[in-house]
């Protein structure tokens, strides 16, 4: 709120007062790339939390209630499957051949929404999560 005075050449003066108002509005979920580390052996693990690690939401208090909503597993060598929000990640076999000292990485993409649905935009929506499997 500000005020303001306006005069003519005569002197004489009037004075209003402006009130601004800002209309809050939701705003999209921002994900960030994510790295983990699994053994050629190791099993099926939900990895839900280390993905939304370190994904955010400027709007007041809904970084601590975003979601996954989606996952493309289209490139990826390993099982991804996503259940009530709930992401696990399962080698599946897929690196057994790797020998001593061998590394391979795997990728997916997954897409977060905000408590309102609101998603990431394209082209940023998804983002990949990078996973090493190592003997």
């Amino acid at each position: 709120m500000f005020s303001y005075t306006i005069a003519d050449p005569g002197g004489l003066t009037s004075t209003a007062t402006v009130t601004v108002t800002i209309n809050g509005a939701n705003d999209a979920p921002s994900a960030a790339a994510d790295a983990l580390i699994f053994a050629e052996e190791e099993g099926a693990r939900d990895v839900t939390a280390n993905l939304l690690a370190n994904d955010t939401d400027v709007d007041s208090g809904e970084t601590a209630q975003l979601a996954i909503t989606g996952v493309d597993t289209t490139l990826s060598l390993g099982r991804i499957t996503l259940t009530n929000g709930i992401v696990t990640y399962d080698p599946n076999g897929a690196f057994n051949a790797l020998s001593e000292g061998q590394s391979v990485t795997d990728r997916f993409n997954y897409t977060i929404s905000d408590p309102h649905g609101r998603q990431q935009p394209l082209p940023l929506r998804s983002r990949s999560m990078a996973l090493t499997a190592m003997l």
